[in-house]
């Protein structure tokens, strides 16, 4: 991407947030929360994704049904199912002879380990991960070890890493995993991001980033993720949401109605300025250094999103006199309560989703 193209995507935002604030969304904080990040998806994101050249070829977006209390991905009109009975091998059909990298937190190592406990059963051979720190590869979508001779080529006491012609001759596939709770990118391997324990001073909470482009430029498919901002630290002690009620008297995006009318107004209020003023540009950073990249340009970019807490999940194990809020996503009648940590992570997550989608 060009200094010019960079610079007129930072206008864009700029512009975007000054349109922001002199127009008055609907007063509801899911509404709001919908019309600003729709505003946000058309504008922000528009001028970067382009330069990937990787249209998705069925699109899908989460929905809540009418009397359930969790969402479902669908597919759009005209989009057909993709998958059959056994997606996890279905997948392989489409990936053969290429090289997967998943890059994201804990969620996306999860993700990961879910898939290779999958593949597990239908390939009969084991695909154990040394762990989020120490993942190396996976040598997936081979035949069945039952089969075939599958004897691993070691060089010493280490696997080998399968050559390009072994993954064409087997239609197999690699998958690796990449730890970035942030999604930071630098072309510099000794990066103190990379290097130092770090901690957010905006939240007070502990970030790991492994180096990860090296990874990427080799990578045929990267599977990127960047969760919600956690909540700070200082809500799980006596200040509580202070912070939230200090940023709501400062800055409120749910204008005309106060954000203070109630703590989900309030969480909501904060959830937006966390993915407008952290997650977006922090986004935008990365997204600009992979396009600037040869290599990395040259890769599939996808997108996973973020999974949405179910409320039955959130409240599981709680004390009974635990205070909780109202969940602002329930088609219940009345709605049903959920703890204040899950409602501001979920308010980022329908944020983050709407811009992938």
């Amino acid at each position: 991407m060009t200094s010019t193209a960079t610079k007129w995507i930072s206008l864009l935002v700029l512009l975007l947030l000054i349109v922001l604030l002199l127009h008055r969304p609907p007063a509801d904080p899911t509404s709001a929360l919908d019309y600003i990040l729709d505003e946000l998806d058309l504008s922000a994101f528009t001028g970067v994704a382009n330069t990937f050249n990787a249209s998705p070829t069925c699109t899908r977006e989460w929905t809540l049904p009418p009397s359930q209390d969790w969402p479902v991905l669908r597919s759009k009109d005209g989009c057909g199912e993709l998958y059959g009975e056994t997606p996890s091998l279905e997948v392989c059909r489409f990936i053969a002879g290429k090289r997967l990298l998943f890059v994201g937190p804990d969620t996306t190592y999860h993700l990961h380990s879910v898939w290779l406990q999958r593949l597990e059963s239908h390939e009969n051979r084991s695909h154990h991960c040394l762990g989020r720190d120490y993942c190396t590869f996976h040598h997936i979508c081979r035949p069945s070890a039952s089969a075939v001779d599958d004897l691993e080529v070691f060089i010493g006491r280490k696997k080998k890493f399968p050559s390009r012609n072994t993954l064409r001759e087997q239609r197999s596939s690699v998958l690796q995993y990449a730890l970035s709770t942030t999604l930071y990118a630098s072309y510099n391997e000794e990066d103190d991001a990379y290097m130092v324990p770090t901690v957010d001073v905006e939240t007070g909470i502990r970030i790991e980033n492994s180096f990860w482009l090296r990874q990427a430029r080799k990578a045929d498919i990267i599977v990127l993720n960047r969760g919600p901002l956690p909540a700070p630290a200082s809500t799980y002690l006596a200040a509580g949401w202070a912070f939230a009620l200090e940023l709501c008297a400062s800055v409120n995006y749910l204008h005309p109605t106060p954000c203070n009318v109630n703590l989900e107004h309030t969480l909501v209020n904060a959830a937006l300025h966390a993915t407008i003023n952290s997650f977006f540009p922090a986004l935008l950073r990365t997204l600009r250094v992979i396009s600037n990249d040869l290599e990395i340009s040259k890769s599939l970019i996808l997108w996973h999103g973020t999974w949405f807490i179910q409320p039955l999940c959130a409240v599981l194990g709680l004390p009974k006199r635990f205070p909780l809020v109202r969940n602002l996503y329930s088609n219940s009648k009345p709605p049903n309560s959920i703890d204040a940590w899950s409602l501001y992570y979920n308010s980022q997550g329908m944020g983050q989703t709407s811009v992938a989608k």
